[in-house]
């Protein structure tokens, strides 16, 4: 007789909507453990404006994908992705239970659907248990694409001509945050909006 597959499970919300309690809860209950897909939560530090779980919380379930790299550091979805499907790979294979938690829908996406992965080839991350002692070969990719990234887009900037209809359409949307503008360009170039960090504004409006 087979043993019964081991389900993902994913809890999604707003921040303050009790995520991490819950995730906690059924940690506990289920031997799962906690995965953050989390934009901002990757980052070293920024615990308060990020709603971080506490150091308590975090000894009372095992948790993974927070604190991972300097926040100086560009850090896209694909990154995320390549550093949290090893680790979900590692707890069925252990029979836990992978709880993904966070309140940013692309890179839950990017993890649920392989129709949103852009680069197949990209060989994913070795992760051990913990998953936060890889932010140093993180560090180094993330810079030397995004590098590379700005240079192709620069290249190609819209000439004078199209100067006035440009900068008429950047007024009409200087006014949502980082994450709204970035949730645009998801919808409307899901691949584009892989390759660029929610944080670089000027190149997702542009």
């Amino acid at each position: 007789m087979s043993m019964p597959r081991v389900p993902i499970l994913v809890i999604l919300g707003a921040t303050g909507s009790g995520k991490s309690r819950l995730a906690i809860e059924l940690a506990h209950r289920f031997s799962g453990e906690i995965i953050s897909a989390d934009s901002m939560q990757v980052y070293k530090g920024l615990d308060i404006v990020t709603a971080k779980v506490t150091p308590v919380e975090r000894k009372a379930a095992p948790h993974h994908m927070l604190d991972i790299v300097d926040p100086l550091t560009n850090f896209s979805v694909i990154d995320f992705r390549n550093m949290a499907l090893p680790i979900i790979d590692n707890l069925l294979a252990r029979r836990k239970l992978p709880i993904v938690v966070g309140g940013t829908n692309y890179y839950i996406e990017s993890l649920l659907w392989e129709i949103l992965i852009t680069d197949p080839k990209e060989p994913s991350m070795q992760v051990n248990s913990s998953a936060t002692n890889s932010s140093t070969s993180i560090e180094n990719r993330s810079d030397d694409r995004y590098n590379v990234q700005d240079r192709l887009n620069d290249s190609d900037d819209d000439d004078d001509e199209t100067a006035p209809k440009k900068l008429k359409f950047d007024a009409r949307i200087y006014d949502g945050s980082n994450e709204e503008l970035h949730q645009k360009l998801m919808k409307i170039d899901p691949e584009m909006a892989f390759k660029l960090h929610p944080n670089n504004r000027r190149k997702v409006i542009r």
